[in-house]
């Protein structure tokens, strides 16, 4: 049977549902675009978005590649690195869900950037 491994970032995406375009426009996002941003723009976006409904699913190529892979029934491994928080444990117990053998290094919170939502 064939097996994959994969190696890459562990990211998790938060995606958040807007009933109009007003969000994007006040913090001048354009609409359809991803954008990578620095600490202090996802705070205040996060704040901004609070009472705002959210879903958060793993990210990263990689990972995505390798949770569709595992969906086909493929025997599938994941490596990355994860931060010791609510984040790093829902990266490796999502892939766990799907089927994926996740093997992730967990940084020490010192080390880590936290994200609070």
């Amino acid at each position: 049977m064939l097996k994959i491994i994969g190696i890459g970032n562990a990211l998790v995406d938060i995606m958040t549902s807007l009933d109009e375009d007003d969000f994007l426009t006040n913090n001048k996002l354009p609409k359809g675009s991803m954008q990578l941003v620095e600490a202090d723009k996802s705070d205040q976006l996060l704040k901004a978005a609070a009472k705002l409904r959210k879903q958060q699913v793993t990210g990263g190529s990689t990972a995505n590649t390798i949770r569709s892979l595992a969906k086909l029934g493929v025997e599938t491994g994941f490596i990355g690195k994860v931060g010791q928080d609510e984040l790093g444990d829902f990266y490796e117990n999502e892939l766990k869900d799907y089927g994926v053998n996740p093997v992730c290094h967990v940084q020490k919170p010192q080390q880590a950037q936290h994200l609070h939502w």
